[in-house]
């Protein structure tokens, strides 16, 4: 991997202690493909919350954060609807007949930029007068594919 892909830094860990030397050379730090919701994975989630990085967190990382959920500033959350749902204790069905309402609630709840994937992705920031941005390109199922390139981006971006 570290030839094809430089900028990744990738190393096993067995407890949250093994992140520091790792988040002292981040510049950002993306939180949830593939790391589950055992005790391990809510471990590192939180060693990594407690950095001032700015981070994104997305799937497992935001099935963590709805599980206590709170606002911390310098993230960008990307949900699908269903996660969507579960971060506002609603149900995909009522994120998807007012996305925009959703994306907003979400921004403002976690002081989160908020990518609520799907057709139509939409990209909030925390702050109200800033409104959503709409992603006319791509189809509903684009979200499967487009979590790891949104990671990079807003990591560009630096939130």
């Amino acid at each position: 991997m570290l030839a094809g892909r430089p900028e990744i830094i990738c190393r096993g860990v067995n407890a949250a202690r093994d992140l520091d030397d790792l988040i002292g050379m981040a510049d950002g730090v993306v939180i949830g493909p593939g790391i589950g919701q055992t005790a391990w994975a809510r471990a590192l989630y939180e060693r990594v919350l407690a950095t001032e990085l700015p981070l994104i967190v997305d799937a497992d990382g935001l099935n963590l954060l709805s599980a206590r959920p709170f606002a911390r500033g310098n993230w960008a959350l990307t949900p699908h609807p269903g996660e969507a749902a579960r971060l506002l204790g609603s149900s995909p069905g009522a994120v998807q007949q007012d996305r925009i309402a959703a994306s907003r609630s979400l921004a403002r709840r976690y002081a989160a930029m908020t990518v609520l994937k799907g057709a139509n992705t939409l990209v909030t920031a925390p702050a109200e007068q800033d409104g959503s941005r709409v992603c006319d390109h791509g189809n509903p199922r684009s979200e499967e594919h487009t979590s790891e390139l949104q990671s990079h981006l807003h990591l560009v971006c630096r939130l």
